[in-house]
């Protein structure tokens, strides 16, 4: 019985460090760095040649809230072309959401690892698109 509550304790208190219990998307990235993320490190025009496609990502600062961003991609691999959405400043990540048209929308993360700044696009359950942007 002591045998069994251990496992039983040991498998639930695992998931609890996997990330941020509610976040945006599971799972969730593991290798992000520690530095936070800042203006001049994110702002701009990206470009990703990820999945069989050319991705375009704009980020651009919301000048009416601080810690909130808007961003746009463009693409031949999204669903109609074109999303638009909002992230939101963490430590080292920022999060948010991207809608493509009234009914599809997609959580995602930015976040930088030792292999550079990269999206995440959650792709329905457990999946995810993941961009690795250049400038």
């Amino acid at each position: 019985m002591k045998f069994l509550s251990t496992l039983l304790l040991i498998l639930f208190s695992s998931f609890a460090f996997a990330g941020p219990g509610d976040g945006p998307i599971v799972p969730w990235p593991t290798s992000v760095t520690r530095e936070a993320l800042t203006d001049t490190q994110v702002y701009g025009r990206w470009v990703a040649y990820e999945h069989h496609a050319i991705w375009f990502v704009n980020i651009q600062k919301d000048p009416l809230e601080i810690g909130r961003s808007y961003i746009s991609i463009s693409s031949d691999a999204l669903f109609t072309h074109k999303a638009v959405g909002s992230l939101y400043t963490g430590d080292n990540v920022m999060w948010g959401k991207l809608i493509m048209d009234a009914t599809h929308s997609a959580a995602i993360v930015l976040y930088k690892d030792a292999e550079g700044t990269k999206l995440r696009i959650a792709k329905g359950r457990n999946r995810y698109v993941e961009l690795k942007l250049s400038r």
